[in-house]
């Protein structure tokens, strides 16, 4: 009869809900960035090719969605527990808020005329790239609010692992302290049988002498 090798029955270890959460809207954020990345991309390349002059909100749209996909792509092959990476994902949050105010005041008007805008070459394109921006900013709300939320839980915990080294410490303490009054009492204990031993035996001596004395005498 053959044998079979045994197998592994060990199972791994789910993912915990907040990291799949958390790698699901990074990978949304990492998507999203490079799709309005190439919306705002196709002006610029368009005022190249003309030897136009670039506006500055395209350059600016262009770097904040840059800056984006480097760290979304950070997080999602980094460890991002540290509380840094929260304060990233806030200056990152506070660039799309910039850029969804800018950008929308120019093209979510219901009856916005293209010559409003000289720059860009299509205005349906720009406005379905703020409403990108705008899911985009929800986004980073929601990873920053993680982000809160795993530095909060992780001084907790760090307090509580504080708190328990503490008492083990004192425990420590007072079992030491329990053993030196242990110690002093048997310490006490045997003094006092030596001392006891001690008298015994100079009763001893001088009743011995007190014979002796007697015999001599008679």
């Amino acid at each position: 009869m053959a044998n079979h090798p045994p197998t592994d029955q060990t199972k791994p270890k789910p993912k915990h809900p907040r990291s799949i959460a958390s790698t699901t809207l990074r990978t949304t954020q990492l998507l999203l960035s490079i799709i309005i990345a190439v919306l705002y991309g196709v002006d610029l390349a368009h005022a190249s090719k003309s030897n136009t002059h670039a506006q500055a909100s395209w350059i600016y749209a262009e770097f904040v969605t840059t800056v984006s996909a480097i760290t979304s792509a950070a997080h999602l092959i980094l460890p991002a527990s540290h509380a840094g990476w929260s304060t990233l994902d806030g200056v990152i949050l506070v660039l799309w808020v910039a850029q969804v105010g800018v950008f929308g005041t120019m093209y979510l008007p219901v009856h916005v005329a293209a010559e409003d805008v000289h720059f860009s070459s299509s205005v349906s394109r720009m406005q379905a790239a703020v409403w990108l921006d705008m899911i985009c900013l929800g986004l980073w709300v929601g990873t920053t609010g993680l982000g809160i939320v795993r530095c909060v839980r992780g001084e907790r915990r760090t307090g509580r692992s504080g708190d328990k080294e503490g008492q083990r410490v004192e425990g420590d303490e007072e079992q030491r302290i329990d053993s030196e009054k242990t110690i002093d009492v048997e310490g006490a204990k045997r003094l006092s049988l030596a001392s006891t031993i001690w008298d015994r035996s100079e009763k001893c001596d001088a009743e011995f002498k007190k014979g002796c004395d007697k015999e001599q005498g008679n």
